[in-house]
């Protein structure tokens, strides 16, 4: 593999750390990374374990789960904050990830710290 192949892999990577509040396609990261579709997919899945979306996610969920242990910033609005501009869907992300709903992870932050 050459040198320019990870070094556009890597700027895929950081470009959906940059851009993770928008939705990004699958076209977009495979020409910032100029490989071919099947390439990147496979690629991708065997460095993160995940897919881009999922990848993108996961991203989001951690966040949020930061902000909701540094803020007090309602639900919509951190849901709104990292890029999943409805609230349910949001919820539903972060439950399936964490096992909870993001305001029971903020009332067990609350109860533990």
């Amino acid at each position: 593999m050459r040198d320019d192949d990870d070094d556009g892999f890597t700027r895929s990577i950081q470009y959906i750390y940059e851009n993770y509040r928008q939705h990004i396609s699958i076209e977009e990261l495979t020409r910032i990374a100029r490989m071919s579709r099947t390439a990147y997919m496979v690629r991708f899945k065997r460095v993160t374990g995940v897919t881009p979306g999922k990848f993108q996610s996961n991203y989001r969920v951690e966040l949020a789960k930061q902000m909701l242990s540094d803020t007090s910033a309602h639900i919509s609005e951190i849901a709104a904050d990292v890029g999943c501009f409805d609230a349910s869907h949001f919820v539903r992300i972060f439950s399936a990830q964490c096992g909870v709903t993001p305001g029971e992870y903020r009332q067990r932050l609350k109860n533990n710290g």
